[in-house]
C-alpha cells in the first residue's frame, strides 16, 4: 500500500512515478520496512520533515538507503546541518506492506492501536472495515511524524526522487512561488491573498519569490 499526500507538487510527474514504482519494488524486497520517498532540498527549510540517511541497502531498487533518523520541523541550526549533510526532505509518500505499518505503529503507540482495535467492527463488503465514531473521541491525538516515524526509524528506508523539484503546497505563498517558477499566470485569488496579507502586515504586497 502507499500513502500519497494530495497537496504536493512535482516538477516531473513521470520521474515521480518511476520513483514510486521503485519504492514498491523495495517494499516487496523488504517486507518488514516502510519506504519513504525523499526530495533533494534546496535550502534549510524548517517547516518540512527531514530524513537523515544511513548506508545503502541491497535489493532490486537502486539507491535505497537506511534511515539514521527523522527530524520533523527542526530549528534553523539543525536544518542547516541537515542540509549540509545531504539529508532529504520527507515527502511523506510512504510505501510498504500493511503489516509493516501496523507493526511500526503498534511499537511506537501501543495505546492508540489498542484503542482502534477495540472499536473495530466488520462492515458490509469483504474489503471494508469500520471503526466506531466514539473511539476517535476517546483517543489522545497522535503526531505521526514525531510519535511514530521518529522512534520507528530503524524500520524505515529511504529512496530519493532524483532531479525532481518537490514542494508542499500547504501554504499559499508556496503555491504562488511554484506558479511563478513555472511561468504561469497568477490566478485572481493569489493577487487578492497577497494584497490582504500586505494589509494585515501594514505594508505593501511582498515581492514574489521564484522557486
Amino acid at each position: 500500500m502507499a500513502f500519497l499526500p494530495c497537496d504536493h507538487y512535482y516538477s516531473e510527474e513521470g520521474r515521480f512515478t518511476e520513483a514510486l514504482d521503485a519504492a514498491f519494488e523495495a517494499a516487496e524486497a523488504r517486507r518488514d520496512c516502510v519506504v519513504l520517498l525523499g526530495a533533494a532540498p534546496s535550502g534549510p527549510e524548517v517547516e518540512y520533515g527531514w530524513i537523515e540517511l544511513g548506508g545503502m541497502v541491497a535489493g532490486p531498487a537502486a539507491g535505497v538507503r537506511r534511515v539514521r533518523g527523522f527530524q520533523e520541523k527542526p530549528p534553523l541550526p539543525t536544518a542547516e546541518h541537515l542540509f549540509r549533510s545531504g539529508s532529504l526532505w520527507n515527502t511523506f509518500v510512504m510505501v510498504g506492506h500493511v503489516g509493516a505499518f501496523l507493526d511500526m505503529a503498534a511499537e511506537a503507540a501501543p495505546g492508540l492501536m489498542e484503542a482502534l482495535r477495540s472499536g473495530y467492527a466488520p462492515a458490509r463488503g469483504a474489503r471494508e472495515t469500520r471503526i466506531a465514531d466514539w473511539v476517535y473521541e476517546r483517543i489522545t491525538p497522535t503526531d505521526f511524524s514525531r510519535q511514530v516515524l521518529t522512534p520507528g526509524a530503524r524500520k524505515l528506508v529511504a529512496l530519493g526522487l532524483g532531479d525532481v523539484e518537490w514542494n508542499d503546497l500547504g501554504d499559499p505563498e508556496r503555491v504562488i512561488s511554484t506558479l511563478v517558477g513555472r511561468g504561469a499566470e497568477l490566478p485572481e485569488w493569489a493577487h487578492r491573498w497577497r494584497k490582504s496579507a500586505a494589509r494585515a502586515a501594514g505594508g505593501e504586497a511582498p515581492a514574489t519569490a521564484v522557486a
